[in-house]
């Protein structure tokens, strides 16, 4: 989220700034420091995902058909 001024991020959860050497070492954050402190990345449990429909991906990231 860009604040108004120039270039300037807020936070996703709290809306004040995200520091700018917080921007420059984690390009695309979108949470200020205190927020990500208070809120870590949830784990997702793939164990009951069923993936045997999924494309295979290659080593540039693109499934063959892509």
């Amino acid at each position: 989220m860009r604040s108004s001024h120039k270039d300037e991020v807020l936070c996703g959860i709290c809306g004040k700034p995200i520091s700018k050497g917080r921007l420059e070492a984690l390009p695309g954050v979108s949470t200020c420091i205190e927020c990500a402190k208070r809120n870590p990345p949830r784990k997702l449990d793939s164990r009951d995902v069923d993936l045997s429909q999924s494309s295979p991906i290659d080593r540039t990231g693109f499934a063959p058909t892509d």
